[in-house]
């Protein structure tokens, strides 16, 4: 009973390898047969069980336990343990399969609803797995075709823009090139008119110098007048003198016809050159007279030729004060739209250098757009390698 009792002990305290020693008979000898038997059967049990157990830590659940010679307890205990690592292995399995068609992209597999407690969770884990991962790669396809339909709308903007920015520098340039040229034309002709200016103001002195002249010929021209009046008077008092010395000349001749002797002959004489001088004399007066009158009717009409002359000049002078009034209005707007080209110059070439920039911003959003539309591409040739119960059932469709 000691033995039995310290087998039973080292039983209890988990070692198989005590056995009952010793040579018995009768009952006690059943006893010890019984009890090593079982330990034996304990100890079998135990070493396969470990296997087993070994097998399955490292992923080995194929492993079974023979049913060999063992009934009851250790058959029921050896039966159950299959039984858990069978539905281990085949759950590990499945799910194994699952994750290597997911793997490969077949998102319609899934395990089967054999199972029960945690393999049941794993089994509408792993559903609710491929579906969310189905409905995600939907959404990043749609994503996918939403961004690649954008980028082909930018790429096409933006080579709208590159166009139109191209355009808009190339007629920049055109402006550019044309106010250069206007502003050149401006400049000329604020130059011209300053020349023009100082024309019309020299013009204008000239004119008041002229006008000054034509005065003071005016004045000469009365002073001559008024010397030929006089000659005039002169020459009535010549020409009465004359006719005068005529009448006593007649009257010598009458008085020394009347008479006789070598005397009277000469008086007649005499009273002969006395006529002749003073016909002489009338006819110098009437020739003096002729061209007197003359002189003042050419003095008269220069008169009137320097008054029409000096009434020109004024008018001239008055016009050209104007002009000099208007010339100079044409310069100072001259040097204020050269002022306003300058300015619009500058703007232009600001606005020019914002054109070249948004061509540059166009030639990059182009190449961003295509990038962008040839990385939706990848993603959506990729997102076709997956099968998916949406493209099965579009497929279908």
């Amino acid at each position: 009973m000691t033995s039995v009792a310290e087998s039973m002990a080292a039983v209890s305290q988990g070692n198989l390898s005590k056995r009952i020693d010793g040579d018995f008979r009768g009952h006690l000898g059943q006893v010890q047969t019984a009890v090593n038997g079982t330990l034996d059967q304990l100890s079998e049990l135990l070493d396969d069980v470990q296997t087993s157990v070994e097998a399955a830590k490292r992923g080995n659940f194929a492993l079974n336990i023979s049913l060999d010679g063992r009934a009851g307890f250790f058959e029921r205990l050896c039966t159950g343990i299959n039984a858990l690592c069978d539905i281990s292995e085949r759950g590990l399995s499945e799910l194994y399969s699952v994750l290597e068609e997911v793997g490969d992209g077949d998102l319609t597999v899934s395990m089967s609803d054999a199972y029960e407690g945690r393999f049941a969770d794993i089994a509408q884990a792993v559903a609710r797995m491929t579906t969310g991962i189905s409905d995600m790669m939907d959404e990043v396809q749609e994503t996918a075709t939403e961004v690649s339909q954008k980028a082909l709308d930018i790429a096409t903007t933006a080579a709208r823009v590159k166009s139109g920015s191209t355009e808009q520098v190339e007629a920049l340039s055109d402006s550019e090139i044309l106010l250069a040229s206007f502003s050149q034309s401006a400049t000329a002709v604020a130059k011209e008119a300053t020349e023009a200016d100082v024309l019309c103001k020299t013009a204008c002195v000239r004119a008041e110098e002229g006008q000054s002249v034509s005065e003071k010929l005016q004045d000469q021209f009365k002073e001559i007048q008024a010397t030929t009046a006089e000659i005039g008077l002169a020459l009535e008092q010549i020409e009465a003198i004359a006719l005068q010395t005529t009448l006593i000349s007649l009257n010598a001749s009458v008085e020394a016809a009347r008479g006789s002797g070598g005397s009277n002959a000469g008086f007649k004489v005499v009273a002969q050159e006395v006529r002749d001088l003073a016909n002489r004399s009338g006819a110098a007066a009437a020739d003096i007279r002729a061209k007197t009158e003359t002189v003042n009717s050419a003095v008269a009409n220069g008169g009137k030729l320097v008054s029409h002359a000096a009434s020109a000049l004024s008018a001239i002078h008055k016009a050209m004060s104007e002009s000099s009034d208007m010339v100079a209005g044409l310069s100072a707007a001259g040097a204020e739209q050269i002022q306003k080209t300058s300015a619009l110059k500058n703007q232009i070439e600001i606005i020019s250098d914002k054109a070249t920039q948004n061509l540059a911003l166009a030639r990059d959003s182009a190449d961003l757009s295509s990038g962008l539309e040839d990385g939706s591409a990848h993603t959506i040739e990729q997102l076709g390698r997956f099968k998916r119960p949406s493209v099965l059932g579009q497929r279908a469709a």
